[in-house]
């Protein structure tokens, strides 16, 4: 239930956006883990890579997602935000690179699809 809006457990878990006190040894030391994640289990396209780190600054992965909620209020979403990615240019480029990935491997994809019609006017309506 931390994800019903008046659930408790969602009340007390509060979306912090950048993460604070973050220095930038530690943020380069947290792509380069969420990178090495991402490798080790084979993801494409895209994924996320939750993170927890000691106080003693060393990163563990808790958890990474391959198909993580794509929600515009969604954590996904809002990392995106943050890194100057806003919504439709984030699933722009997720379409992107999908077709990227399948184009590479010989296969047919429709010129709708190569050119994302229909997909930014829908995810502008949600």
């Amino acid at each position: 239930a931390k994800w019903i809006e008046d659930s408790p457990l969602y009340l007390k878990t509060p979306a912090v956006c950048p993460a604070r006190n973050v220095s930038a040894r530690l943020q380069e030391r947290l792509q380069d883990v969420s990178r090495r994640a991402y490798r080790a289990l084979g993801c494409t396209g895209y994924a996320r890579v939750d993170i927890r780190v000691s106080r003693a600054g060393k990163p563990y992965v808790i958890e990474v997602n391959c198909n993580p909620s794509l929600s515009p209020e969604a954590g996904f979403a809002r990392s995106a935000r943050h890194a100057g990615l806003e919504y439709p240019s984030l699933v722009d480029r997720i379409v992107s690179l999908a077709v990227e990935r399948f184009s590479a491997r010989g296969r047919a994809v429709s010129h709708e699809v190569a050119n994302g019609e229909g997909i930014l006017q829908s995810c502008e309506t949600l």
